[in-house]
């Protein structure tokens, strides 16, 4: 009951020391540790580790930034409470995505910088290229059901009274496939590299991001859609950016990519989701959604698997193994 009737200021500063209290072993291990090396050169170490690092830490803030600044601007451009809102719904439905994107990053960004200091150039191009198909051909499939079904969702999460935010969330969910891109190949675009490749992109975005804005205002269209629009280009150029980079450092073309095999089968997954919803009732619209998503996403691996795609050549050896 100590924090009840705090105010946000404190609750922060509680929040804060209690996180630093918990890390502080582990730092002390790590240091430990670090002086325990025998052939340790503290002062180069700790040069390398910053002359990589400091570049990185305005990306760990803008990607948060970008997100929690968006339904904050809706306020202050007459969108209001209700604006901001429904922009806050777009965000939290592609949440989900993030611990699957996170746990990636933290595996790659080590595999990529081993593969590198080993020489293995053409492994690690493989591997790029493996991962930014699966992320391309992923998001595209989940762009497709989350628009389709988006209305659904809402309304089984926070009920029928939230029905008309599924317009402006559904143009955040429109970015799902290019912001799904850039959080995989984040790690591997780090562990390769010491430029701070990630950074630019972001600030790229975010100035994208701000232009958008700004002249959707002085267009008077202002409010959660051109917000959301605005939010949609930049979230497009980080992803394209992020592609224009492993097309020059690993010579990937887009149509090394095959993303019109995989457009293709999300279109038409998407049109036999609109199929079904329109000859069911809308009171069984949550059934059909939990009964026909899963056997989309069935239908679209063994569609892949079909068409040879190269992130799917562990599924197709595995299948071969035990058939």
């Amino acid at each position: 009951m100590l924090l009840h009737d705090a105010d946000l200021p404190t609750v922060v500063v509680w929040t804060a020391a209690t996180t630093g209290t918990v890390a502080l072993p582990s730092l002390l291990r790590i240091i430990r540790w670090s002086l325990a090396q025998e052939d340790r050169e503290p002062l180069r170490e700790s040069r390398g580790l910053l002359r990589y690092g400091l570049p990185r830490v305005p990306a760990s803030a803008l990607e948060p930034a970008l997100d929690l600044v968006l339904p904050w601007m809706a306020v202050l451009s007459g969108g209001g409470l209700i604006g901001a809102g429904y922009l806050a719904i777009g965000l939290a439905l592609m949440r989900p995505l993030n611990p699957i994107s996170g746990a990636l990053s933290q595996v790659l960004v080590p595999a990529s910088a081993a593969a590198v200091a080993r020489g293995e150039l053409h492994a690690h191009a493989a591997r790029t290229r493996r991962v930014a198909q699966w992320a391309l051909h992923g998001g595209m499939f989940a762009t497709f059901q989350m628009i389709i079904w988006i209305d659904v969702l809402i309304r089984a999460w926070l009920g029928p009274g939230y029905e008309a935010a599924a317009r402006p969330a559904a143009i955040i969910c429109l970015s799902l496939s290019p912001s799904f891109l850039f959080a995989c190949l984040r790690g591997l675009i780090d562990g390769e590299t010491e430029r701070a490749v990630n950074t630019r992109n972001l600030g790229a975005a975010i100035v994208v991001f701000a232009v958008a804005s700004a002249l959707l205002g002085g267009l008077h269209l202002g409010g959660a859609v051109a917000l959301g629009l605005a939010y949609l280009a930049s979230r497009i150029v980080l992803g394209v950016l992020t592609l224009r980079y492993i097309a020059r450092a690993h010579r990937i073309g887009l149509l090394a990519l095959r993303p019109f095999t995989a457009l293709a089968s999300g279109a038409l997954l998407g049109v036999g989701a609109v199929v079904l919803r329109r000859a069911l009732a809308p009171n069984h619209d949550v059934v059909a959604m939990i009964a026909y998503v899963p056997l989309a996403a069935l239908v679209f691996i063994v569609s892949m698997i079909a068409t040879r795609m190269e992130w799917t050549q562990p599924l197709r050896r595995r299948l071969w193994v035990t058939s």
